[in-house]
């Protein structure tokens, strides 16, 4: 019986510390110089779809670079209507970005987050920042002028940081964690390893969904022009899941009774 316990107790502080989540995408850009990404799978890990959205990102060096004609576009990851509903789960999205000394405009920006619809023209005029049917939330961008903006719902931008409190010519990780396992969802948001204020003057960093967003993509947006595209880069996107609470139990529950089953056997 203390076997049992230990092994239970064991898996749970695993599960607790992320060890049992699940990668569902995981794109490292590991293709041909100039080659486009639209209608092509992630890699190493691929998720439910191809990406889908602008022919203007391409890779180079391994990373990708944005080439929008309009005011931004997007690339997109479809998990289909419903799915983070009928899902429920601790997502956490992050990537890597990175500015060049050229850019320090407001109009030049990497965007990462959730949204439900994608525009699939290279001009789009779209962003994850639009508060129209093609924007979304939640979602974060870094603009070249060091400018951090979060966006929770889809109506406006919750908040945002300083012009140059994130210089230029330094990668930064963007994450966003979005929990869906309760009636009303949360979302918390970080810039490296910095956890950053979505409620303002209201206790507390997480942000509280009265009525959740409703989401279908994963989503990588930009506002970086041809002109600028070899002066910035996104790399290393990923969404990973940690299960609902019941569903790890199960699974710890398993593992343990299977190593007792055959630790008994074994004497």
């Amino acid at each position: 019986m203390k076997v049992l316990v230990s092994i239970i107790i064991s898996l749970v502080f695993l599960a607790e510390q992320g060890v049992l989540a699940t990668i569902l995408v995981r794109e490292e850009f590991t293709r041909t110089d100039n080659a486009a990404v639209r209608n092509t799978a992630a890699s190493p890990v691929a998720g439910p779809s191809n990406w889908t959205g602008s022919n203007g990102f391409t890779v180079t060096s391994n990373r990708l670079h944005s080439a929008t004609t309009g005011s931004g576009h997007v690339l997109s990851i479809d998990f289909g209507t419903g799915y983070f509903d009928t899902n429920p789960g601790i997502y956490i999205l992050t990537a890597d970005v990175y500015f060049g000394p050229d850019l320090s405009s407001s109009t030049q920006s990497w965007q990462i987050g959730f949204n439900n619809a994608v525009n699939t023209s290279a001009g789009a005029n779209r962003s994850l920042l639009s508060t129209d049917a093609y924007g979304g939330a939640p979602g974060v961008a870094l603009q070249g002028n060091g400018r951090l903006i979060n966006k929770v719902v889809n109506t406006a931008n919750q908040t945002q940081s300083a012009v140059g409190a994130y210089p230029a010519e330094n990668l930064y990780t963007l994450k966003l964690v979005l929990n869906t396992l309760g009636a009303n969802w949360t979302t918390d948001a970080y810039i490296n390893s910095t956890q950053i204020d979505l409620n303002g003057t209201d206790p507390g960093y997480t942000y509280t969904y009265s009525t959740n967003p409703t989401i279908r993509y994963v989503t990588i947006a930009s506002t970086i022009t041809t002109a600028n595209r070899d002066y910035a880069y996104l790399d290393n996107f990923e969404l990973t899941v940690i299960p609902e609470p019941g569903f790890t139990g199960l699974v710890c529950v398993g593992a343990a009774l299977l190593r007792l089953g055959l630790r008994r056997k074994s004497r």
